[in-house]
């Protein structure tokens, strides 16, 4: 067993093929062709937008209300998914010469998606077009509601599809309507994107369409990687270009947050940058105050932008504690129910709703099991919850939806609401559908190492080759090495908290690597200097002064 106490489990594969060789057929890019593919980053590699189910009538329709000066507001969602798509369609359409305005819900006093309340001001505003981004797809009543006030409706969307649709719509735009779309998993910004590339084809010159794209690539990059998406097929290309639009010169907006974010100019930017350090900036605002703030910041520049930026920087500060503060005070509470667990479950009138989520899943990730976090709002009960992949978050919800008032989500994170007086009957139902579920072998966790490597396979043209696969993310991970037998030197506990563990790894090439092993000092009380063990590591690039040089990360290892 590992320090983590992590199974690791090595990816076979032809010996006789090289480490990338190895590595590109472990993630079932078995010929020339599917790796040629899946290294393309052309613009040119993007699908048809209009192979998307509902598309065509939905540039028709956007089409004929750009024609006749018809008012247009775009309707989208308080998380950075939403915020981005929102961007998006505005920046073009305005750029068309659409009469387009934009409306955000406010996480605690709207909640998520259309409501009733929002419709009518709409009517009573003379509305002509709604669209929906990132959401709508569950919102049949007020889609049929807008309807009958007069307001056609379009809908994009890419969450899950419920068993009524709202077809009152005159277009849904959804890549899981059909299966003629490739890729399933865009984001609300993905589907965003598409719609406007659709729009881009139909409005300007073929020759001037890749730049005009181009220019949405960075929004959508950062919704799609804030939203946990797979970066894989249509997803893996919009992040890569977004990334290097990040890079260099994208929104001015987007400029100042990375000058908050401590970003230096002239970095080239990872998935890491989108995924911590700019999007909960984005994402902080929206939980605990207002979206607006977030979507202002993008849609201007100069002194508005920095001083956006600023306010995105300090939200986010308050963000980080009360979510520390939260999770502390979950732990203390279950302390005498963690051990042994198979769900844990918490609520309470003080945590803020807009950080719940993030409670549970630092909780989750911490235990390894399902984490169902609560607020009691008067008579009502909001809730997050976040588990491992051996638990269904949304298939819980559904198998107790009679307790619940709503619910919506996917299978590792998902929401909902149910009565006060019905808190101890979902409790107890939680706790006995995660029993029923339980399996002792999910109950450590498994590491995959993509390739059991000698020393000599460490090198530079290793690494290059490993450039090739970015952008790292779900469904395409930075590869794990699994590097055995190797004696570990000059080891010292570093941090703050001195929490993480660096020392010399002296492999048996004669070659000597820095390593880091991040959260790993306080599990490695029995490793001394010289003792002998298995490595589960990843190739890194430091940089130091000017000087490059290869170092490892170790992501968890075995003693002898």
């Amino acid at each position: 067993m590992s320090v983590l106490k992590q199974n690791w489990k090595i990816v076979n594969a032809d010996d006789q093929l090289s480490v990338w060789e190895r590595i590109l057929v472990n993630r079932g890019l078995k010929t020339v062709q599917q790796q040629e593919a899946f290294l393309d980053h052309s613009l040119h590699s993007f699908y048809d937008p209009f192979l998307m189910e509902g598309m065509l009538a939905a540039v028709n329709r956007i089409k004929q209300a750009i024609d006749n000066q018809e008012r247009i507001v775009i309707f989208g969602d308080y998380d950075v998914d939403g915020i981005t798509s929102t961007a998006i369609l505005y920046i073009l359409l305005s750029e068309l010469g659409a009469t387009v305005s934009y409306r955000l819900p406010h996480r605690i006093e709207d909640g998520y998606g259309l409501n009733m309340r929002f419709i009518k001001e709409l009517a009573e505003v003379g509305t002509d077009l709604l669209v929906t981004v990132d959401c709508g797809i569950s919102c049949k009543p007020e889609v049929e509601a807008a309807k009958a006030a007069g307001i056609d409706v379009i809908v994009t969307d890419h969450h899950q599809i419920p068993e009524q649709l709202p077809d009152a719509a005159v277009a849904m735009v959804h890549p899981k309507l059909s299966d003629k779309y490739p890729d399933q998993e865009l984001t609300g910004a993905g589907v965003a994107f598409k719609l406007a590339d659709a729009l881009i084809k139909t409005y300007l010159p073929s020759n001037e369409w890749a730049a005009k794209l181009e220019q949405f690539t960075d929004l959508a990059s950062l919704g799609t990687v804030a939203d946990c998406a797979p970066i894989l097929l249509e997803n893996r290309l919009i992040v890569y270009r977004g990334l290097q639009r990040l890079s260099g010169d994208c929104w001015p907006g987007l400029e100042a947050l990375k000058k908050v974010a401590g970003i230096e100019n002239g970095t080239q930017l990872s998935t890491y940058h989108l995924g911590f350090l700019l999007g909960p900036r984005i994402n902080a605002v929206g939980r605990i105050d207002s979206p607006y703030f977030a979507l202002q910041m993008i849609l201007n520049s100069g002194d508005k932008a920095a001083k956006l930026a600023e306010k995105l920087d300090t939200v986010n500060k308050e963000r980080q504690q009360m979510t520390s503060t939260i999770a502390d005070e979950v732990e203390a509470r279950l302390a005498n129910k963690i051990d042994g667990a198979q769900i844990l479950l918490a609520c309470d009138e003080g945590w803020h709703a807009g950080v719940i989520g993030l409670v549970a899943g630092k909780l989750n990730y911490k235990y390894g099991i399902p984490v169902v976090i609560m607020q009691k709002q008067g008579d009502k009960i909001v809730g997050s919850c976040r588990s491992p992949e051996h638990f269904d978050c949304a298939g819980a919800l559904r198998a107790n939806s009679k307790l619940l008032m709503r619910f919506g989500g996917h299978t590792q994170a998902a929401g909902f609401s149910l009565e006060a007086k019905n808190l101890d009957h979902f409790i107890n139902a939680m706790e006995a559908h995660a029993a029923k579920l339980y399996d002792p072998k999910n109950a450590t966790n498994e590491l995959k190492l993509d390739t059991t490597v000698k020393a000599d396979n460490l090198n530079w043209d290793l690494h290059t080759h490993m450039e090739r696969l970015r952008p790292f993310g779900i469904g395409n991970n930075q590869p794990i090495f699994h590097l055995p037998g190797q004696k570990i030197t000059d080891l010292k506990e570093i941090g703050i908290k001195k929490n993480h563990l660096m020392g010399k790894v002296n492999l048996d090439n004669g070659e000597n690597y820095r390593f880091i092993g991040f959260n790993l000092a306080e599990h490695v009380k029995g490793v001394s200097n010289g003792s002998k063990v298995d490595l589960a590591c990843q190739l890194e690039l430091n940089s130091y002064r000017g000087r490059n040089s290869l170092e490892l990360k170790v992501v968890d290892l075995k003693c002898d």
